[in-house]
């Protein structure tokens, strides 16, 4: 019962983002590339022990749309402290798209940074989009994603994002190296539903949101905080 509530809690702090791609050239824009990040979970850590500690982020596939645009296939796995696939999550992963548009401008789509996901039936929307150029001050275009998955417990997940803007530029050290970085600020609120049985539980939540991220590389940081509930969640690049 109490990894349950771990996962919920997870859920409701997760960004449930995609990474960043220019038309510069971006590693991931090839099929094979990987990103590895660890995590660093507040107060529902107890819940999750170890089984949950980093997500590797691997394109299986390019496909360019005929209206332009480019689909990044993207295989998200959720591993243990021993970096094999964790057995309180799906072991075979699941897989997202995100579009990348012509002018270079990507969204943050639903479950970049999601876990607890049995049999993924659908995503829609986006959370955030972001431009090609950034500056401190600019307000970043924000939306609507849903996820839904159907497993032991059908989850539905919607989260709706608001007052994201540019709130400084600045370098950042990660195990992966050093990144000049966009920071980007915001709130979202979150509505989970969670039906087991013909019983249905509804949670709302808000939070506040942070993403660094690093042109030609996509977020190295993730920083997502409930002060109500006092839970927090942290997702740091390690790897490219």
């Amino acid at each position: 019962m109490k990894r349950i509530f771990g996962i919920m809690a997870v859920t409701c702090l997760t960004s449930l983002s995609t990474i960043a791609q220019t038309t510069e050239g971006f590693f991931l824009s090839k099929e094979g590339a990987k990103m590895e990040y660890t995590e660093t979970l507040g107060a529902i850590a107890k819940y999750i022990s170890e089984d949950y500690t980093y997500q590797t982020k691997e394109v299986t596939k390019i496909k360019l749309q005929e209206d332009g645009t480019t689909s990044v296939i993207i295989k998200h796995l959720t591993l243990d402290k021993n970096k094999k696939p964790s057995k309180l999550f799906n072991k075979k992963g699941f897989f997202t798209a995100t579009e990348v548009f012509p002018d270079g401008s990507y969204t943050i789509g639903p479950l970049f940074f999601e876990v607890g996901i049995d049999n993924l039936i659908s995503t829609t929307g986006y959370s955030l989009k972001i431009p090609i150029e950034l500056q401190v001050g600019d307000s970043i275009e924000s939306g609507i994603s849903t996820w839904s998955s159907k497993g032991q417990y059908k989850i539905t997940s919607t989260k709706t994002c608001y007052n994201f803007n540019v709130t400084e530029e600045c370098d950042l050290t990660t195990p992966a190296g050093t990144f000049h970085c966009y920071v980007i600020k915001g709130n979202t609120k979150i509505d989970v539903q969670v039906k087991s049985g013909s019983a249905t539980n509804n949670s709302i939540g808000e939070t506040t949101e942070e993403y660094w991220i690093a042109k030609g590389i996509g977020v190295v940081l993730y920083k997502v905080y409930n002060a109500e509930a006092k839970l927090s969640r942290q997702v740091e690049l390690t790897s490219l």
